[in-house]
């Protein structure tokens, strides 16, 4: 069953496995760059519990819906984003050059 995904014209692998080998190298990656992951997870808690605080009481009145739509908003434009700050290793260079 496995074996039956599609390939793309003009591949020797199909989506499905070209995603799977792109998916484990950015956990590789992750792995080995701690200081990287590190920079993603602090700022995405920290962000997580500042406002799980401040809309914990919320009620289900007109404006605090209208404050959680807020919420939702500012939480889509931090994740896109976020992620343009931290600096990762890139995925094609020499090994030689970061030791």
């Amino acid at each position: 069953m496995q074996n039956e995904a599609v390939a793309i014209p003009g591949y020797q692998s199909s989506m499905l496995q070209q995603i799977q080998l792109i998916m484990r190298r950015s956990l590789v990656t992750c792995y080995r760059n701690k200081g990287a992951m590190f920079g993603k997870v602090v700022p995405a808690l920290f962000f997580a519990l500042v406002l799980g605080v401040m809309y914990s009481n919320a009620s289900n009145d007109q404006k605090s819906i209208q404050d959680r739509i807020g919420v939702l908003f500012f939480m889509s434009i931090n994740q896109a984003f976020g992620n343009m700050f931290v600096s990762t290793t890139p995925t094609r260079c020499p090994e030689h050059i970061f030791r």
